[in-house]
């Protein structure tokens, strides 16, 4: 019988960050990151799947995202266009709507801007939100939610 064989190599890992706990060190508001984007998505997602009107059309339109030189091209030559909102939604009536999540202080982009122009003189509805509570308030206010939530944090 063999002896059972040891690891030689041992894998060295990155230090991990340290918050200070119990320095008494007062990190403020301003020093903290703001949420990664996605994380809005996600939550926005989310609310809709639970709480969209039935009789509303929305989809998320994935073309934000980093991606290799052979997809934006691919998605290029089929017709994907930079700009448009990162939800978009159909009413009842069949006005458009469109709805574009940024992380907290940043702004739209030019491509966006233009996008965003050119829905406004067509009369349709657009809107940007940073925070969960402004995409919730822009949806109740567009009518879009069977529910309208009473506190948003």
């Amino acid at each position: 019988m063999t002896a059972p064989r040891t690891c030689t190599r041992t894998r060295k890992r990155a230090p991990k960050p340290r918050l200070p706990l119990f320095t008494g060190e007062v990190i403020s508001r301003e020093r903290l990151p703001s949420p990664k984007e996605i994380r809005l998505h996600f939550s926005v997602a989310k609310c809709l799947k639970d709480y969209a009107r039935r009789d509303w059309q929305w989809t998320h339109f994935p073309a934000g995202e980093v991606r290799d030189e052979v997809t934006g091209a691919k998605l290029k030559r089929m017709g994907t266009k930079p700009g448009w909102p990162d939800f978009i939604f159909v009413s009842p009536e069949g006005v458009f709507h469109g709805l574009e999540l940024k992380r907290e202080g940043e702004g739209l982009n030019d491509d966006q801007e233009d996008f965003h122009n050119h829905a406004k003189a067509q009369g349709w509805k657009v809107a940007v939100a940073e925070t969960f509570k402004d995409a919730v308030e822009t949806l109740n206010a567009w009518g879009c939610l069977r529910i309208k939530f009473s506190e948003v944090r």
